[in-house]
């Protein structure tokens, strides 16, 4: 069983900041159904992120990366963040990496900080039987795991996750979600992975007969977007990936239209292998911004 003791694998290379979302997801509960996690060092240090660093950290979100460097916890401090759900539940996880976070003093300066920027802070710093506790106005709570780990868990989850820092108990990695996190390759700057619930299709349809999927963005030198759904067999999958493909072919013709770039459209592939059907696109810098600027229209009508 790989997760018998997560604080053996959070020491160490975890100590010194490690990145990887393996050893976060030693922290989950094994009841878990969607992971997923984002490589914050990684993406923060990317030109992508320097160019439109004005248009990202805005709201709440630039609110928020004020008060962390004014407590030594700014963005580069920041490793990753990996969270994990059970929305049947409204169970929720979320376990923060960066240089620093686990010292008690930088998360009192950091609930101090949020509170004076002018909103509530989200969180208050308490004691647990000695041990530092982050106190969520929503009911969750967190715990210092090492130095470097902060892990944040709802309400309903708080015992399980609780059992997890003390070793006790299955995590995610244990179950099913094992091979889909695989798949989707937790060391791409973003990734997803998760069971699907049955007749997701409503009888019908691409996923009526889809197990699970996997999906991840790397944004090195451009990007490279992969999805991939496993089906109950062979010949569901190849249902699938027709039914995918006529999709695709009926939508071509209009992408150019919301501004996607004729380079990216052409490189989309979907392709079945056994129970697995995967599609993907990929595109250089210039793809990446042509896209950028298209989902802006899209979601925010502007640029």
């Amino acid at each position: 069983m790989i997760s018998a003791s997560p604080a053996r694998h959070l020491t160490g290379a975890a100590q010194q900041c490690d990145g990887g979302h393996l050893g976060a997801l030693l922290l989950v509960p094994a009841d878990a159904t969607a992971v997923g996690g984002v490589a914050a060092g990684a993406l923060v240090n990317l030109p992508f992120y320097a160019a439109h660093r004005s248009s990202i950290e805005v709201g709440e979100f630039k609110r928020f990366v004020a008060a962390a460097a004014a407590c030594e916890l700014g963005p580069a401090t920041w490793r990753s963040a990996t969270f994990a759900t059970d929305p049947a539940k409204s169970n929720n996880t979320l376990v923060l990496r960066a240089e620093g976070i686990g010292k008690p003093e930088r998360l009192t300066c950091l609930s101090a900080q949020l509170a004076a920027s002018g909103n509530p802070a989200p969180f208050t710093m308490s004691a647990t039987e000695g041990q530092p506790e982050l106190v969520f106005t929503d009911g969750s709570r967190g715990w210092v795991v090492n130095g470097c780990t902060v892990v944040i868990a709802s309400s309903n989850w708080i015992d399980a996750t609780k059992a997890r820092i003390a070793g006790r108990g299955r995590s995610v990695l244990d179950g099913a979600l094992m091979p889909v996190v695989a798949r989707a390759g937790e060391r791409k700057h973003v990734w997803m992975a998760g069971a699907l619930a049955s007749g997701l299709g409503g009888g019908g349809g691409l996923f009526a007969d889809a197990q699970d999927f996997a999906a991840s963005i790397d944004l090195t030198g451009g990007f490279a977007f992969s999805l991939s759904f496993q089906f109950l067999d062979a010949a569901a999958a190849r249902g699938g990936a027709k039914l995918l493909r006529d999709q695709f072919d009926m939508m071509k013709g209009l992408l150019p239209q919301l501004g996607l770039p004729a380079a990216v459209i052409d490189t989309v592939g979907i392709s079945d292998a056994g129970q697995f059907v995967t599609l993907g696109a990929r595109g250089n810098e210039s793809d990446l911004e042509a896209v950028r600027q298209a989902l802006a229209k899209m979601i925010l009508g502007g640029s």
